[in-house]
């Protein structure tokens, strides 16, 4: 399915969920990266690419969505389609926002530790 991708011709143009397809596939190959905190365990590796993954869906809802304004409480709602191409409505609540600030801090947390990982692997090189 990478190949499909040419990475090297079409790099610019890979969107999130192509680029989180290739870290996904690197995370499962490269044992090294198993020894990493949140990463250790087949489950913990597939919970982070899942939760990855939700949280493109998520971005791309909340950037494409169209906010309105519900009348007469003036409570702002999201509409936004689903995969399906339905139209639904969401709330926006603070416990999006927490929840998205949460999840962001969990993938960047191990993403930075694969980073410095990385790093520290080319420098010793």
């Amino acid at each position: 399915k990478l190949k499909d991708y040419d990475i090297e011709k079409n790099f610019n143009k890979l969107t999130f969920g192509n680029l989180r397809n290739i870290l996904s596939c690197i995370i499962k190959t490269d044992t090294e990266l198993h020894n990493l905190p949140g990463l250790t365990t087949s489950e913990e590796r597939k919970n982070f690419t899942s939760v990855y993954k939700n949280y493109i869906d998520d971005r791309d809802c909340y950037t494409h969505g169209i906010l309105f304004f519900l009348y007469p409480s003036m409570e702002p709602i999201l509409r936004v389609k689903t995969h399906k191409g339905d139209n639904i409505y969401v709330k926006y609540e603070k416990d999006v926002f927490t929840h998205n600030l949460l999840t962001y801090n969990y993938l960047t947390k191990i993403i930075s530790d694969i980073r410095e990982y990385l790093q520290t692997k080319i420098n010793s090189h």
